[in-house]
């Protein structure tokens, strides 16, 4: 089950980096690969700063939607353990 939430985590993250790699041929900024992982890194424990997005980012809804989706993969996880070390 944790390589699952493991899987999960890493699959979102990439997804997004490359999402906001891609994005960034067309709109400014121009990431780098890092630079699109580590914003999606950030982005996934809600720890984005208003420096890092601002109106006419072409990430904004990305981030957005990213920030949710973590948070439910966090939340599941946070269960899972609770769960397996207290019991049910």
């Amino acid at each position: 089950m944790l390589l699952a939430w493991l899987s999960a985590y890493a699959l979102v993250v990439s997804l997004f980096a490359v999402a906001y790699f891609v994005l960034g041929f067309h709109y400014t900024p121009h990431p780098t690969l890092a630079q699109a992982f580590l914003e999606s890194t950030t982005a996934f424990h809600g720890g984005v700063y208003l420096e890092q997005v601002h109106p006419g980012y072409s990430t904004n809804m990305g981030c957005s939607f990213e920030v949710v989706t973590g948070l439910v993969i966090e939340g599941f996880f946070i269960a899972m353990l609770v769960q397996r070390f207290f019991g049910k």
